[in-house]
C-alpha cells in the first residue's frame, strides 16, 4: 500500500506540470507535458512514462503489473499520463537493477529503489548520469515541496545527498500529514 500511495503522490506531482526523467542522459526526456500546471488531465502526448519498480507483495497475488490495477487505470484516466510500469523479477530486483545500469540501454524514466543500498549511494549515480539531480526541478516547479522543505529543514536534509543534490521526490507520513 505504501508503494501504491507513493505512485499516486508522484504522478500527482508530475501531472502538475513537472517533467521527470531519471536516466534521461541515455534516452532523452519523457513526454513533454503541454497542459497548464494544475489542470487535469494533462496532455502528455503518446510517449509513455516508463516507471521501473518492484511489484509489491500486496499487489502480486492479484496483478502482474501495477498498470492493470484499478489504481493504475484510474491514474491514467485522471492524469492523462500513460505510465508503463516495468517490474523486475521479484527474486532478482538488485541483480536486475545492476544489469540495467551496467548495460546503459533502455533506461526507464523513473527508477524506484533505495539508492542508499547501492555502492556509493545516490550521489555516485548522479555523477554517473543514472540519476537526474532534481535541484532545479524542485526549485522551479515544486513550490509546495520547496516550501515544505524550507519549513522542515530536517526533512530537507533527508531528501538529498550529503553534497546537496535532490535525487528523489520523497514520501513522508507524519502526524496529520502525508507528503
Amino acid at each position: 500500500m505504501k508503494k501504491l500511495i507513493s505512485v499516486v503522490l508522484f504522478l500527482t506531482v508530475l501531472a502538475g506540470g513537472m517533467l521527470f526523467a531519471a536516466g534521461g542522459a541515455q534516452q532523452g526526456a519523457a513526454a513533454t507535458i503541454r497542459t497548464p500546471a494544475g489542470q487535469f488531465p494533462v496532455d502528455a502526448g503518446d510517449t509513455p512514462l516508463r516507471y521501473w519498480v518492484a511489484l509489491g507483495i500486496q499487489v502480486s497475488p492479484n496483478f502482474v503489473n501495477l498498470g492493470d490495477t484499478p489504481l493504475g487505470q484510474a491514474l491514467r484516466q485522471k492524469t492523462g499520463i500513460n505510465v508503463e510500469f516495468v517490474h523486475p523479477p521479484a527474486t532478482a530486483v538488485l541483480e536486475s537493477l545492476n544489469l540495467m545500469i551496467a548495460s546503459g540501454e533502455d533506461m526507464p524514466d523513473i527508477i524506484e529503489y533505495n539508492w542508499f543500498n547501492m555502492p556509493g549511494g545516490p550521489e555516485r549515480y548522479i555523477i554517473d548520469g543514472v540519476i537526474l539531480a532534481l535541484n532545479d526541478l524542485i526549485q522551479n516547479y515544486s513550490p509546495h515541496l520547496r516550501g515544505y522543505f524550507d519549513a522542515n529543514p530536517d526533512v530537507d536534509l533527508m531528501s538529498k545527498t550529503d553534497e546537496g543534490n535532490y535525487y528523489t521526490f520523497p514520501f513522508f507520513r507524519g502526524p496529520g500529514e502525508v507528503l
